[in-house]
């Protein structure tokens, strides 16, 4: 069976792998075969909300599936940025030329709407908080020592929101030797 999910695809005009950022084309009948079948479930997470504090890609991406589903992604993102707005890799440098019609960064936050929150400020924090009440989901790749100290982490989170699906991203899990080291599953 098909996937949602195409990392890497080939298109007619082009015998090598086309990276997938040159994927963000909408489930509209005119991309890749997995977008025909992503629209036969388009829709399915309707009236679900998701808040989103994540960034690079992995999680990144993974909300932008779920807002492809239906799902309202709401991205919360640091008073700079998600630093994937600015990324230029060497497949976008000539992307124009090659007719690819968003970076990395346009389609991993595709039907993603996003918010300015500065966790450090004790008021933005408590927008934060209030945002999380009417989620059905929340999900993230930060490091598990921030969300502690921010009390983001799932424990926290599950005494305070209840209702809240979690999610969490990382290159190294929740526990051991490694938890502390930044690093991206992508």
């Amino acid at each position: 069976k098909s996937s949602i999910c195409c990392p890497v695809a080939r298109t007619p005009d082009s015998p090598r792998p086309v990276a997938m950022a040159s994927l963000c084309m909408g489930p509209r009948g005119d991309g890749p075969a997995w977008y025909e079948e992503l629209g036969k479930a388009q829709g399915i997470l309707e009236g679900r909300r998701v808040v989103a504090l994540c960034t690079v890609l992995a999680a990144p991406a993974s909300a932008a599936m779920l807002a492809d589903l239906g799902a309202e992604v709401i991205k919360v993102e640091e008073p700079k940025g998600d630093p994937m707005r600015s990324v230029l890799w060497a497949a976008e440098r000539d992307r124009a030329a090659q007719k690819i019609p968003c970076s990395v960064g346009e389609f991993c936050n595709r039907g993603v709407k996003s918010v300015i929150i500065n966790l450090k400020d004790d008021a933005d924090k408590q927008s934060f908080l209030d945002l999380l009440q009417t989620a059905d989901a929340f999900m993230t790749n930060h490091k598990v020592q921030l969300l502690k100290d921010f009390g983001l982490d799932a424990d926290t989170l599950k005494a305070s929101h209840p209702h809240l699906v979690y999610s969490h991203f990382s290159g190294w899990g929740r526990e051991g030797p490694y938890v502390g080291n930044i690093g991206y599953d992508v």
